[in-house]
């Protein structure tokens, strides 16, 4: 399988197999989704240019350090040949810059449009999460002042108890109370089914292609066929059927993901030799379960997500997709990402961040999380942090491993 062509912040192209029918490896397609296109090629031309001086750096203390009678005029050469090099990358990177441009106004597209609306959207969700969170928290703080008080005046009144130790021990008693409950409480019976023989799964590289996952696959397919489907939203091969176009409006799905929705529904395409036209039929079954939900709002979330990702995927990856939807929604069904899968989606976003310290400790809480072999980490770091930020990588990478 042939190599990813991105290239990271060392300056060197990524070494990791690129994705079946893409040129890059999932972690960079999903980079590439979120920076854009244009951004990408300016960040990775930033990173080439970045690592020429680096060579030029390290020749020129060796050629100081052989001759050290000569240093003068070494560092003399050296400065003017880095000078004259830098020039000429910023003449590079600004003709790109002006080739982006003026494609931009020539064709009124600006590829990186998408990529743009999708992060102020991640940070209108942000700020919305945030003061929902804000909220719960004041409205918990308000509960707990209050339960504080009235146990306060129920020991005064009953006991004549100093009200000073009587809140004292209250809130003891509380956070005794609280940490009992917290540790002794297990995870609902459901959730560990599930997650049990997934964590195993998902460590598997190649799981979507594997035997194991084609028959996890074709488990949970029949497990959602269950659903009813109406008439008229039947998938047919030759009549097109309510459920593309209703998933397409309702779920403000991108051009392109309505596109690689409607040509997979519109083919017969037999995927894992389950039944023709399977694709169509789940995504129906998935469609009709999601419209009767409680929670559909949150789901048209997972399906706008999902149909995003699907972008560029082989069959088998968006019939996955569509699988996943209803992870954690309907009985027995979990996630099939696989590890790669699931970094290659949650590391993407920390580009994001622009303070680099905290791009770190988010990172690598997301690798030992995922339980990622800690000689694996410096690979997947490496699209995340810059040379300079490596000092900083190691520190938390340490404090991290020692805990």
């Amino acid at each position: 399988m042939p190599t990813c062509i991105a290239i990271i912040a060392k300056g060197t192209q990524c070494t990791r197999r690129s994705y079946e029918g893409n040129e890059r490896c999932t972690l960079h397609i999903n980079t590439l989704a979120i920076t854009g296109p244009n951004r990408t090629a300016a960040k990775e031309m930033q990173y080439v240019h970045k690592k020429e001086i680096r060579e030029m750096a390290e020749a020129f203390h060796a050629r100081r350090e052989a001759d050290p009678d000569n240093a003068e005029n070494i560092t003399r050469m050296y400065l003017a040949d880095v000078t004259l090099r830098r020039a000429q990358q910023n003449r590079v990177f600004q003709e790109l810059i002006t080739r982006q441009r003026d494609h931009i106004r020539l064709t009124g597209v600006d590829p990186d449009g998408g990529a743009h609306e999708r992060a102020r959207a991640r940070n209108r969700d942000i700020v919305e999460r945030r003061r929902a969170q804000l909220a719960q928290i004041q409205a918990r703080n308000a509960d707990r002042i209050n339960n504080l008080i009235n146990g306060i005046n129920n020991n005064i009144v009953n006991g004549g108890v100093n009200h000073l130790e009587a809140a004292r021990q209250l809130v003891r008693d509380r956070a005794a109370a609280v940490g009992v409950a917290a540790q002794q409480a297990p995870p609902p019976l459901g959730l560990q089914a599930r997650e049990r023989p997934l964590a195993a799964f998902a460590a598997d590289p190649q799981n979507v292609h594997t035997t194991a996952a084609v028959q996890q696959t074709k488990d949970i397919v029949a497990k959602i066929r269950e659903t009813v489907v109406p008439e008229g939203y039947r998938w047919h091969a030759t009549i097109s059927s309510k459920t593309p176009f209703e998933i397409g409006l309702e779920c403000n799905l991108s051009q392109k993901a309505a596109w690689q929705m409607m040509s997979q529904y519109a083919q017969d395409t037999s995927i894992y030799d389950i039944e023709v036209g399977i694709y169509g039929k789940v995504l129906d079954c998935v469609w009709q379960y999601v419209k009767a939900s409680s929670d559909k709002e949150d789901l048209c979330r997972i399906i706008k997500r999902e149909l995003e990702d699907n972008i560029g995927m082989c069959a088998q990856g968006n019939l996955s997709r569509i699988c996943n939807v209803l992870a954690g929604y309907m009985d027995g069904i979990g996630s099939q990402e696989s590890l790669s899968e699931r970094l290659g989606r949650l590391l993407p976003p920390l580009m994001e961040l622009e303070d680099v310290t905290e791009r770190i400790r988010q990172a690598l809480v997301i690798l030992r999380d995922n339980h990622v072999p800690v000689g694996e980490w410096d690979t997947w770091m490496d699209p995340l942090i810059e040379d300079e930020d490596r000092g900083v990588y190691g520190i938390f990478r340490d404090a991290l491993l020692a805990v």
